[in-house]
């Protein structure tokens, strides 16, 4: 599909609600959760709240403590840092998970939607198979630096090389990028 199609053009977060995580939380949840599973099944892996600088070291963890070989990823996020979700989606990749726009609900089996905006579609565009759960939301906006840098043009123009290398890299149109930087 076209990138205005499969992606809705939001602005930034102007704060961060107190509901929200101030890191990203990770939950796994295995096959066998509720005592049945099934053959082949996978793992859910549910990332909810802001992508912080440490999320990627902490996905990795869980994976490697948990031994998980295939799972599904669900992302509910308002955003957070650009880099940071570029290295969810590659650790996403790099073990052949699907990832899905949804939130977890108290029957860990039956997620709900969600929503992904700022820099989450990076880590979800990681997915080698993408979905959004129905009444799911995705949200784009263009990437903003918080911290001041020596030449913001020269930093603005490698983000903008970094982001279109990366989702090239993960099958996205580049029509996204366009869409962000409207």
């Amino acid at each position: 599909c076209s990138a205005s199609a499969c992606w809705r053009k939001r602005p930034p977060p102007s704060a961060t609600p107190a509901a929200v995580p101030a890191t990203l939380q990770i939950v796994a949840v295995a096959p066998e959760h509720g005592g049945h599973a099934s053959p082949g099944a996978t793992w859910l892996l549910y990332l909810d709240g802001f992508i912080d600088s440490d999320a990627a070291t902490r996905l990795t963890a869980v994976i490697e403590r948990e031994r998980i070989v295939a799972a599904t990823v669900y992302f509910n996020s308002p955003g957070g840092k650009l880099v940071a979700a570029m290295a969810v989606g590659r650790i996403v990749r790099s073990h052949g998970f699907s990832s899905v726009v949804g939130v977890r609900t108290t029957d860990v089996r039956r997620p709900a939607a969600g929503t992904c905006f700022s820099a989450c579609p990076f880590a979800l565009a990681g997915g080698v198979q993408r979905s959004m759960l129905r009444g799911s939301e995705i949200g784009v906006h263009r990437a903003e630096n918080s911290v001041p840098v020596p030449d913001a043009v020269a930093f603005q123009q490698k983000v903008w090389l970094d982001a279109s290398a990366y989702l090239e890299s993960m099958g996205i149109d580049a029509g996204l990028l366009a869409l962000m930087s409207q």
